[in-house]
């Protein structure tokens, strides 16, 4: 009686060991694979969230451009000059060079992107390819050379990654990640700096040219409006972190 009574105790606190043991891996496991969902959502909100801002600051410059070529005359035919736009010679200064940083911000959230993470992985494959479909259509609007949009705004996919790179802030080892410039550190570089604007200058004479000769520019603005529409749709579906970023100028 005593060894059968010693045996299922043995048994029961084998099983009791056995059941611990299988609780705690399999508890493990859930923890770990929620820290690694926790770092993996982090890397993406990391990422994704200046993208997203970046996108819809050039959506809205783009859709005003859009806006004011479809209602308004160019300025040479209706005041019979070259004048860029009817603001004063402040309020060209800031439409002009705002409207740069707002394309080359952009560029910049892109590569920062690419060099540090490569692809964004926002949790499964579909999510993932579709990202890049956006982002390659975003670039296909700038890059395409068809005639149907001709050469303004026409930025080949290395002159897009290199304005980006242009833009990236590194800081010192150690200490923070890279960023892109702000506007203040944008312009003091543009001043200071031929190489910096080597690379931005045919975009700057670009939006220039965009309300002098609105019908050579009016097409790949079209294009890109409805590219970035989509890739601010997709980043933020539900319109809660930019609920006014989502309107398409065109269809």
């Amino acid at each position: 009686m005593n060894s059968t009574v010693s045996l299922v105790s043995a048994v029961v606190a084998v099983s009791g060991a056995v059941l611990t043991a299988v609780l705690g891996a399999v508890f493990e496991h859930r923890r770990r694979r929620g820290d690694r969902e926790y770092e993996r959502r982090g890397l993406a909100s990391r990422y994704s969230d200046p993208l997203l801002r970046a996108a819809a600051a050039l959506h809205a410059r783009v859709g005003w451009f859009l806006a004011w070529l479809d209602g308004k005359e160019t300025a040479a035919e209706r005041d019979g000059d070259a004048s860029i736009l009817p603001l004063g010679e402040r309020g060209e200064d800031y439409a002009l060079f705002e409207s740069l940083f707002r394309f080359a911000n952009y560029l910049g959230c892109v590569e920062i992107m690419l060099q540090e993470v490569h692809f964004l992985d926002l949790g499964s494959r579909k999510r993932n390819k579709r990202l890049a479909e956006l982002l390659a259509g975003v670039q296909v609007a700038l890059s395409y050379d068809g005639d149907d949009l001709g050469p303004v705004f026409q930025l080949r996919g290395g002159e897009q990654r290199a304005i980006g790179e242009t833009v990236i802030e590194r800081p010192e080892a150690g200490e923070g990640r890279p960023r892109c410039l702000t506007y203040i550190a944008f312009r003091a570089k543009w001043d200071d700096e031929p190489g910096f604007r080597r690379w931005l200058q045919p975009v700057l004479e670009d939006i220039k040219r965009t309300i002098v000769e609105p019908a050579a520019v009016k097409g790949r603005l079209r294009r890109l409006d409805h590219a970035l529409s989509d890739l601010i749709d997709f980043l933020d579906p539900k319109h809660v972190l930019l609920p006014f970023s989502h309107e398409r100028v065109s269809s």
